[in-house]
């Protein structure tokens, strides 16, 4: 009798050491920060949302290992570049999740490998207001079946 009461304080004990642990996990993610000098994002977790917001160009990134996007590892379904955003900066979602893409016309510019790896299908979300797209903008983007450029943008 004893060793069975020993035995369940001992397992009360240690699910109560896990409990910090698992709050503090909760807590790691972050769901905003900047992006730029005058920009900002900001993730919604339940809608999978990843909104860019501000005036301005969007930093620059490094592929997923060197100098990812802050937003590296959330589970992105659709991204919404807001008005006021001019440039989709170098590697900024690069190998993400995102499948439904919205650009504000204010975007004119594309950075390198910006959409390379993700789950894109279509580049719809181009808007005729672009000047310039980076090289390798949809690398790797196996379910791309169409792109189709804007007039007057080179690439």
């Amino acid at each position: 009798m004893k060793k069975r009461i020993l035995s369940l304080l001992l397992a009360l004990v240690m699910l109560v050491g896990l409990l910090p642990t698992v709050a503090l996990a909760a807590e790691d993610e972050t769901t905003s920060g900047t992006c730029g000098e005058n920009v900002t994002w900001s993730y919604d977790a339940e809608s999978k949302t990843l909104t860019i917001s501000g005036n301005g160009p969007m930093a620059d990134y490094t592929n997923g290992t060197v100098d990812p996007a802050p937003w590296n590892g959330l589970e992105i379904t659709n991204v919404v570049v807001q008005n006021g955003i001019t440039k989709i900066g170098a590697f900024a979602f690069y190998d993400t999740t995102a499948e439904n893409i919205s650009l504000a016309d204010s975007v004119t510019t594309v950075g390198r490998s910006a959409f390379s790896r993700t789950r894109v299908t279509n580049t719809n979300f181009l808007t005729n207001n672009l000047t310039s797209i980076g090289k390798t903008v949809f690398q790797n983007c196996e379910e791309l079946t169409d792109a189709v450029w804007p007039t007057g943008c080179k690439a």
